[in-house]
């Protein structure tokens, strides 16, 4: 509730509305559940966003239930791929490899995160077969309500 409550006024929002109670209950449960920081910051990101006049209408409940089917990694490989695109790998065409290099993280972690994305239907298509998968709108409003 402390990160949610600092970050509308980091954004400027200078009068937070309260959070529509459909989509703050389900976030605070699960904000309540996950011990890992990363999430939590997403959560309390997700839950600031329903809080801004200017973002609560991006904040769904499917969102919420999407973020609860992520792991850490996974939330970092999303927000990379919609913020900053990294380069395929030298040569390769790899987009695993350009992942991994940006976020500091193994090849396989990488890889293993992007078909976990494509899996939740965060990618249009398998990593494997296509060197720069496109990522889905349901993904595109996530990051953009909860990026600063």
């Amino acid at each position: 509730m402390t990160r949610a409550r600092e970050r509308p006024e980091a954004r400027g929002v200078k009068d937070p509305s309260p959070a529509d109670l459909a989509v703050a209950l389900p976030i605070l449960h699960a904000a309540a559940d996950e011990s890992r920081d990363e999430l939590q910051d997403l959560y309390a990101r997700l839950l600031a966003a329903a809080m801004d006049p200017n973002r609560a209408s991006q904040v769904r409940r499917s969102l919420v239930e999407f973020v609860n089917q992520l792991d850490p990694m996974d939330a970092s490989v999303l927000h990379r791929l919609v913020i900053d695109p990294p380069a395929a790998g030298a040569g390769t065409g790899d987009l695993a490899e350009g992942v991994a290099r940006a976020l500091g993280v193994s090849r396989e972690e990488a890889f293993f995160s992007l078909e976990r994305l494509h899996h939740l239907g965060a990618l249009s298509e398998n990593p494997s077969s296509f060197p720069r998968p496109r990522v889905a709108s349901k993904c595109l409003l996530l990051i953009r309500a909860v990026s600063d």
